[in-house]
């Protein structure tokens, strides 16, 4: 890290799948940056405000966001405010320190939030990647998922019941389960 130049806060933005944890432990290790996981809150549900966090902020995305509608803020920012006061604190205890917070940051009410509490100067780097790739990704973590809640529903019974969106059962938006109406409903 350079001296005497302000220090910087990168969010790594991106979909599931493209390498945002992987580039913010490279930042790190490379280039001596604090890593800051935006998900890792998500894994503490024996937290109580971690876990009303959370639910507030998937409640925002399956109720607003995906329909592409603007969610209540107090659904949404007490799980990005818990990231910025990770990040203030980092700074108070190191304002030298350079930050990279890898989280999903799909919209621009979250990014002004962002800036708004953490300055003009924040950055965002938006990784990209091949849409199949994520796709099949996302396909693989589900499997994953499945498997690890007794592997007794498959990719196809997910999809043919109801999902985790209130009111919407894949099969009866998309149609008949294949790897191009999973990209579709990846996609919407």
């Amino acid at each position: 890290m350079e001296t005497g130049r302000a220090s910087r806060i990168v969010f790594v933005t991106a979909w599931s799948g493209c390498g945002k944890t992987t580039t913010g432990d490279y930042l790190g290790t490379v280039r001596g940056f604090l890593h800051l996981d935006g998900d890792e809150d998500m894994r503490k549900s024996d937290v109580p405000e971690l876990a009303a966090a959370t639910q507030g902020l998937i409640k925002a995305f399956s109720q607003y966001w995906f329909k592409d509608k603007s969610a209540p803020a107090e659904l949404w920012h007490p799980y990005y405010q818990l990231l910025v006061d990770k990040c203030l604190e980092s700074k108070r205890a190191d304002d030298n320190q350079e930050i990279v917070v890898s989280m999903s940051v799909y919209r621009r009410e979250v990014r002004d939030f962002l800036r708004g509490k953490l300055g003009e100067g924040l950055l965002f780097l938006k990784l990209d990647c091949d849409v199949d790739i994520v796709v099949k990704g996302a396909l693989a973590r589900l499997e994953d998922y499945l498997a690890s809640q007794g592997g007794t529903v498959s990719v196809e019974d997910h999809w043919n019941g109801p999902s985790q969106f209130e009111g919407v059962c894949f099969r009866e938006k998309y149609g008949e389960f294949s790897f191009e109406n999973w990209k579709r409903m990846q996609l919407e």
